[in-house]
């Protein structure tokens, strides 16, 4: 029998031990910390808002804004991307304080979209891949977050929430929508500032949710969040008690829901502690003895399942003391690796080439002294083994696991001869590094 008849009856064999093994283990490397990333002197140089994936032309890249005028040794202002490898600046960058950042495509195509504040204005901006354009006039107050939103009959808008009265003279509290040529308000808007802002379909229709600050959303009683669609406000029962600063859409195995976090204490007649969900009908509870400012969610699959993600200023999630960032995994919540130290205020999925990681910014660091400065990536991280691709110290079946999956999703982990394509030779490849075993 040939060499490669022998490895393709090898991984017909491995198969079967796959399939078992998928039950009875989660797939793919542990995640951790990387601190090689961003240690003193190597990120931001001073606090991250906001995080965005986007492909100006050049590439996909992490996105980050904030408060920071340097990242590294390279000159920024308040924005710049980094491709996994390098920092670059985006044009001449923003002024002022960067708190939101989203990829919109208004019919013209994708583009880069920034929010935030110069002093008491607040703006929005627009990346083209060659200049920033401001959207309108400054605004009455700072902006504080954006997203994309399609009312019925109409095309997708971009929306704007923040701690702003008015935009050009025209009122317009707490959330705005931009036409094209102007802002204009949604309705009677907010008593109060908008902080939060995102889509989810309850099962009837997408709506556009806001959250934050307020006690009433166009006349309607609903305190810290409400639902805009077809031009009507609506509350979520009697919203929160307390305020809003984060949202995110997540599915813990019963279906997506609407997941919100900020500081409150209840959420419509339930008892819930700074984080809370909302099936689209009624409000439930997301685990007991929860203490902190949420700040900021997502749901992010690290390997071991999607999780619900969520970082702020925390103490304690589920009785447990946890600082800074926290994970559901739908019956009970877990510390994110090492403590987090100081406050999260973003977070981001993106593959910077080594598989989809979380990336996390704040005012922050994380590991060790002086490593993970304002910005953190979570994660696998490469073996010194390259063999050991589910990083746990072993060659086992599990490896081959992670390499079946590897090479499904065409990432370069699994080009294990390095010719950029995926054929039976990275499958020998690998299988020969494998019986060479880890030094």
């Amino acid at each position: 029998m040939t060499t490669l008849a022998k490895s393709c009856l090898l991984m017909t064999i491995l198969a079967a031990w796959l399939l078992l093994a998928a039950d009875a283990r989660g797939q793919g490397c542990a995640p951790q910390w990387d601190e090689s990333l961003f240690g003193l002197g190597h990120g931001p140089d001073g606090d991250v808002m906001a995080l965005a994936v986007h492909d100006d032309g050049s590439g996909s890249a992490l996105y980050v804004g904030g408060n920071f005028d340097h990242v590294g040794s390279l000159p920024v202002e308040g924005i710049a991307r980094w491709d996994g490898e390098s920092w670059s600046p985006v044009g001449s960058g923003l002024p002022g304080v960067v708190s939101a950042l989203v990829a919109f495509d208004d019919g013209n195509g994708t583009m880069l979209y920034a929010g935030g504040a110069v002093g008491t204005n607040g703006f929005v901006s627009r990346w083209d891949g060659e200049e920033w354009t401001q959207l309108g006039p400054f605004f009455g107050g700072g902006v504080q977050a954006l997203a994309a939103y399609a009312e019925p009959l109409y095309p997708p808008r971009l929306c704007a929430a923040g701690n702003f009265r008015w935009i050009d003279g025209r009122f317009a509290h707490g959330v705005a929508r931009w036409s094209g040529r102007s802002w204009d308000a949604l309705g009677e808007s907010l008593t109060s500032a908008g902080l939060a802002i995102g889509t989810y379909d309850d099962g009837t229709a997408e709506g556009l949710y806001v959250g934050g600050s307020f006690t009433r959303a166009g006349g309607v009683d609903s305190k810290g969040i409400a639902r805009w669609h077809a031009g009507v406000w609506s509350a979520l029962d009697t919203g929160v008690g307390g305020f809003v600063e984060a949202m995110a859409v997540h599915d813990d195995g019963d279906g997506p829901d609407l997941y919100v976090g900020g500081s409150f204490d209840w959420a419509g007649p339930t008892s819930a502690e700074a984080v809370a969900r909302w099936d689209g009908t009624a409000w439930s509870t997301v685990g007991e003895d929860n203490s902190g400012l949420i700040r900021a969610m997502i749901s992010h699959d690290d390997g071991r399942g999607p999780g619900l993600f969520v970082g702020g200023s925390l103490y304690r999630m589920g009785g447990t003391p946890i600082r800074g960032f926290a994970r559901w995994d739908g019956s009970e919540w877990s510390a994110v690796g090492e403590l987090v130290s100081g406050t999260v205020f973003a977070a981001a999925e993106f593959d910077d080439g080594r598989g989809k990681a979380l990336y996390v910014g704040g005012s922050m660091s994380v590991g060790s002294p002086g490593h993970s400065m304002n910005l953190a990536r979570w994660g696998c991280l490469p073996s010194p083994c390259r063999a050991d691709l589910d990083g746990d110290g072993e060659l086992t079946v599990f490896d081959f696991l992670a390499f079946q999956n590897a090479f499904d999703a065409r990432s370069p982990l699994a080009d294990f001869d390095g010719d950029g394509d995926f054929t039976i030779f990275d499958f020998l490849a690998f299988q020969n590094e494998f019986q060479d075993g880890c030094a």
